[in-house]
């Protein structure tokens, strides 16, 4: 399935600005480009992984998941997995917003931890 090239920056702009405009559209692609960023997507989803290397483990890190829900699932369950079996990764893990916790533990994942932000300057 082909994900246009409008609706791909539409979704990858949109979870950019969601998680907390780290990078830039441009700055995706290119890391798309060179590899340190795999891109597993269908009509209605895609999820950015990439791989690092600890030293004692190997983890397959979800950069991004975007999409519906049953999109993300479909990707995480067929792609996903088989591609971190596939690099020799330990695990995978994701950050994921609020909406997609319930969705990553019907898929075997464990939560561990909680992520929070504070922006540097910002009233206290």
């Amino acid at each position: 399935m082909a994900l246009d090239r409008e609706k791909f920056e539409w979704l990858l702009s949109k979870g950019l600005r969601h998680g907390g405009d780290t990078h830039s559209v441009e700055d995706v692609i290119a890391s798309l480009q060179s590899g340190e960023l795999q891109a597993f997507y269908n009509d209605d989803g895609m999820i950015m992984t990439t791989l690092a290397e600890y030293p004692q483990k190997k983890v397959l890190e979800v950069f991004m998941a975007l999409g519906s829900q049953e999109a993300i699932a479909e990707l995480f369950t067929n792609e996903v997995i088989p591609h971190g079996e596939a690099v020799g990764a330990d695990y995978a893990r994701a950050m994921v917003r609020p909406g997609l916790v319930d969705l990553f533990k019907g898929l075997d994942c464990k939560p561990r931890g909680t992520m929070l932000y504070r922006e540097f300057g910002a009233e206290v």
